[in-house]
């Protein structure tokens, strides 16, 4: 919950970073539960080059999101019900949430080696997925707030 207790109006933007075992990335997908669908939705491609947001808006091809290199993408304009497949295990994680957005991320070989320098293990990338929900929009600042507004998100977490 974001109060603006200002007396200006302010935006902000938002994620919650949860990071989603898998047994083998290559054997995870992230897709919505049915009667929703990711295929057909707007995503920011963030490994796309150009300078502004706007222009890297790519359209969800396909209706799982599959994971065979480097994934960086924020989904606009979610499902209110996204949910992790190991294809290998069995595993279901699913997601229900009010945000608007979700970043879905994965840095794959050359990334994970230069992160583990820092604080992430080299061979980490293949058994993790990233999905945040999130209020990001394509401009930076999805969610305006006049003085006294109250913003309230939620997601809940549960396997099958």
């Amino acid at each position: 919950t974001i109060t603006n207790t200002g007396k200006v109006d302010f935006g902000f933007t938002c994620a919650l970073h949860t990071y989603f075992p898998v047994s083998d990335i290559t054997q995870a997908t992230v897709s919505a539960v049915e009667p929703y669908a990711v295929k057909g939705l707007k995503y920011i491609d963030q490994l796309a080059e150009g300078k502004d947001r706007a222009d890297k808006v790519v359209s969800q091809e396909s209706p799982e999101i599959v994971f065979d290199r480097e994934v960086d993408r924020i989904y606009l304009n979610i499902p209110k019900l996204l949910q992790v497949t190991d294809k290998k295990t069995g595993l279901r994680i699913i997601q229900e949430t009010n945000f608007s957005d979700a970043i879905v991320w994965n840095p794959w070989i050359d990334k994970a080696k230069r992160m583990s320098q820092k604080d992430y293990g080299e061979m980490e990338y293949k058994e993790m997925v990233c999905v945040e929900v999130a209020e990001v929009g394509t401009k930076g600042n999805k969610v305006e707030l006049k003085p006294s507004e109250v913003c309230k998100r939620t997601v809940s977490i549960t396997s099958a």
